[in-house]
């Protein structure tokens, strides 16, 4: 399983990383401090969406109350399920957890920026 690097806070002249293993930091944002990448929340987020379709997911964005998405296998297809009522952050948690599940994911060549959030090392 990999390690969602959420994002980093700088207090002073120390940079903390925050790892999340499962659920956000409540108001901690991805963007800036990852060695020269500087990515936004949503642009994350289209990335993440591209990695799970070449992987073969089909990614429903679909308003479900803020019950949560996830992922299923249904008509021979891998699904993933992002709740619109959640924000930017949330789905790109949600899209990552499933994905880090997958062992496809390490045999892949990533976009540094989600590499490095997720904790996956470079394809040989």
């Amino acid at each position: 399983m990999c390690n969602l690097i959420i994002g980093e806070a700088i207090l002073g002249t120390q940079i903390d990383q925050a790892i999340i293993l499962g659920n956000l930091a409540v108001g901690v944002e991805i963007a800036g401090y990852f060695e020269g990448f500087e990515m936004y929340t949503v642009e994350l987020l289209h990335q993440a969406i591209e990695i799970a379709g070449s992987l073969g997911y089909e990614v429903r964005e679909e308003w479900l109350g803020s019950a949560g998405g996830g992922s299923c296998e249904y008509g021979g297809k891998k699904w993933i399920f992002l709740d619109l009522a959640y924000n930017p952050v949330e789905q790109f948690e949600q899209i990552g957890e499933v994905l880090c599940q997958d062992p496809a994911i390490y045999l892949i060549e990533l976009p540094d920026p989600l590499r490095k959030l997720w904790g996956i090392g470079k394809v040989a």
